[in-house]
């Protein structure tokens, strides 16, 4: 299968973020984004959620901006589905020291998949596919993988096991079987800087048969977060025609702080749109 992986620190402007959903990042002169969030190409299929803090999106990440998810995009066709992430999150992390855990290091996590799953997510619900996100094996996908939460040396782990596999952050290369390899990845800068960070744009466009090939009515959650689990969002789908509610788990655990502040911003007046065609 041929595949392109890009995982750079300079700066481009063709991302599946612009070429397939039309959006163009932009800030004010304040550092604030004032781009426009909603998609304006295959407006009738593209859903996405929306969690800028900064502007109208849920409280402060723990740790602040470093730490932000802003949006997150999904849409398929009858032979891919396409993935892009806003985040204020570098592919190569960010040391701990930085933050005050001089033996940690934070490393972006991976795209998780579960596929037919309630939402909010049940005591069953587990991640049947990964997209690795980093490293040399960067646009993998995994079905069946082992995922993980690290843990830290002071013995807090990054995932807050309390609420389990719904934490877990990526997955470990190999546990799982390789389905095959994104047709395109990237993680790229953006090229423009929002409340005194560099903003990262993550985009993967992958075969839906390496998915399982999920029909119509499936149910699609999709979730991304730092190890840390300091920001993440949820963005569950129905994939058939007509509307479905986006919702969002915004958890706000360590390492500012030992307690899990759950944001559950279900019926919050963020919707999207998702037709399935096959």
């Amino acid at each position: 299968m041929f595949f392109l992986i890009f995982v750079l620190s300079g700066t481009t402007d063709a991302t599946i973020l612009t070429d397939h959903f039309g959006i163009t990042l932009s800030v004010d002169g304040g550092g604030n984004f004032n781009n426009l969030w909603a998609p304006t190409l295959n407006t009738s299929t593209a859903n996405y959620v929306v969690a800028d803090w900064a502007t109208s999106g849920p409280p402060i990440p723990s740790g602040g901006e470093a730490f932000d998810v802003e949006a997150m995009y999904f849409d398929n066709d009858a032979t891919y589905a396409y993935f892009a992430i806003v985040t204020s999150m570098p592919a190569t992390g960010y040391p701990g020291s930085m933050f005050g855990w001089p033996t940690h290091y934070f490393n972006p996590g991976d795209i998780a998949i579960d596929i037919n799953s309630g939402y909010p997510p049940a005591s069953d619900f587990v991640y049947e596919y990964g997209i690795k996100t980093i490293g040399g094996s960067a646009g993998r996908i995994e079905s069946g993988a082992t995922w993980v939460y690290d843990q830290g040396s002071a013995g807090y782990p990054n995932g807050y096991p309390p609420q389990g596999a719904t934490q877990y952050t990526k997955f470990n290369v190999g546990s799982g079987t390789h389905e095959g390899d994104a047709t395109i990845f990237e993680y790229v800068n953006a090229g423009l800087t929002e409340k005194g960070w560099a903003t990262w744009v993550i985009g993967a466009k992958v075969f839906l048969s390496d998915l399982g090939n999920p029909g119509n009515g499936t149910t699609l959650v999709t979730r991304f977060s730092p190890d840390c689990n300091n920001d993440l969002l949820f963005s569950p789908a129905t994939l058939s025609g007509g509307n479905f509610d986006i919702n969002m788990v915004v958890p706000v655990p360590e390492p500012s702080t030992l307690l899990l502040l759950g944001f559950g911003l279900m019926g919050a007046g963020i919707f999207g749109r998702r037709a399935l065609k096959k």
